[in-house]
């Protein structure tokens, strides 16, 4: 509305395509041309149950079609592979050619919570998309592209996960928001309180 070049950039998982604000927003934003690219993570089970078994087609990427937005799967476990897929719609997206939508299929190595028994896979499957982890891979062809040594990709591992505490420290010590403050952006007056 604002004709900016931003855009929005809207990620979600498989068993999120099931529900009907998905199909209401992807709607909308087909008719409204909306400068959004929406990425779904399907990494193969809603919760417990195989995406096979609650969405009728064989890629979720197919539903997009239904809204007259292009979409498109991608490997879910080759990093390279979706940053240049996302990056080619987020160029579309932006240059006025409305919604796009990326499907990334992937896998989850752990349960979808903590406590999640995981008895609905067997340990042989989750074996072999582990063969194919994408922060493994990615890590091979940073060194290959880049020609680090074992010691030199260590440290810059090290550095991340440090500055990752930090931040994750620096957020734990965030005051707590107020009722006032989360609602502040609502668009829709609560008990007679400001828009």
């Amino acid at each position: 509305m604002k004709k900016s070049k931003n855009i929005c950039l809207c990620i979600f998982g498989d068993g999120a395509s099931n529900t009907g604000a998905f199909h209401e927003g992807m709607n909308l934003a087909a008719v409204w041309k909306l400068p959004i690219v929406f990425v779904c993570e399907n990494n193969q089970y809603g919760e417990a149950m195989p995406v096979k078994k609650f969405v009728p087609v064989d890629r979720i990427s197919k539903r997009a079609a239904s809204y007259g937005i292009e979409g498109i799967t991608v490997d879910g476990m080759d990093v390279q592979e979706v940053a240049s897929a996302v990056s080619v719609r987020i160029e579309a997206a932006r240059s006025g050619k409305g919604p796009q939508f990326v499907e990334a299929l992937t896998y989850r190595f752990k349960g979808h919570y903590m406590g999640d028994p995981d008895n609905y896979r067997t340990k042989e499957e989750i074996e072999e998309w582990r063969k194919r982890d994408p922060i493994e891979k990615a890590r091979k062809q940073l060194m290959k592209e880049y020609g680090l040594s074992e010691k030199e990709m260590k440290e810059i591992e090290d550095e991340i996960t440090k500055r990752c505490d930090e931040e994750k420290e620096w957020a734990l010590q965030q005051p707590k928001p107020t009722l006032e403050y989360a609602v502040s952006n609502v668009m829709i007056p609560i008990n007679g309180k400001g828009a």
